[in-house]
């Protein structure tokens, strides 16, 4: 449902990228009963200033998904996003955006099914030719109100969206189309048994799956973040 109500705004989520450039996503997920360490007004302030500190500015587009009067395709400013988050509150969206096309953004999606199991998802993109942060400090910097099960980083294809990792297609009339395919997602199904998705980068681990993990390739390092496994694969 999240993405394919995103698709349908007036550019693609996710930001479409020039060839050259390159993106970085750093993913994190909330998965099953871990959910109910989520508290989304926490979220969103940590969120704002991490952007403001780290990044040393905020997204310039913002989007609440959910019945906040938000015509479908447009998005607000920050002072709007501010507003009708205080006014209406945080029970009511399933999701949040917000973007400065082609530099940073992020995207969080809230109790979203996939097969039996019910995930939220957390990703801080950016491009890293502007910008620098790590998966494990963000983790580290939002453990008190988003509960992480597993993440890790990865480098978007300029020519895929980064929430779906599908391939975005261009139209003879100059639009833009996605077939969400769902497939970096399928080790959500499996997590509760040790599934994980490895990404050839940085990545956190639940014990059971970093248990999983040894068993391919039984020469894996870690180092313990929490309730996770720190993992570096192509080090």
């Amino acid at each position: 449902m999240w993405e394919s109500l995103c698709l349908c705004a007036k550019r693609v989520s996710g930001m479409i990228f020039r060839k050259k450039e390159k993106l970085t996503a750093l993913k994190l997920y909330s998965i099953g009963a871990d959910q109910s360490g989520i508290h989304r007004p926490n979220l969103v302030d940590l969120l704002l200033d991490f952007f403001s500190s780290k990044f040393g500015e905020l997204p310039s587009s913002f989007v609440i998904h959910g019945p906040y009067g938000i015509p479908k395709g447009q998005d607000i400013g920050i002072r709007a996003f501010k507003n009708k988050l205080k006014s209406k509150g945080h029970d009511k969206y399933y999701a949040l955006h917000g973007e400065t096309e082609s530099k940073l953004g992020f995207e969080v999606l809230f109790e979203a099914k996939i097969g039996n199991e019910s995930y939220s998802e957390l990703i801080i993109w950016f491009n890293p030719d502007l910008f620098s942060a790590s998966l494990k400090d963000v983790a580290v910097e939002f453990q008190t109100c988003f509960y992480t099960s597993s993440g890790f980083d990865i480098e978007i294809n300029p020519l895929k969206q980064t929430v779906t990792e599908d391939k975005i297609n261009r139209t003879i009339f100059g639009g833009t189309s996605i077939e969400v395919s769902y497939e970096n997602k399928q080790w959500i199904k499996g997590f509760k048994n040790g599934a994980f998705r490895k990404a050839d980068g940085k990545n956190l681990y639940s014990d059971i799956q970093f248990k999983e993990v040894v068993k391919q390739e039984p020469t894996t390092t870690f180092n313990k973040l929490g309730n996770l496994n720190y993992v570096e694969f192509g080090a």
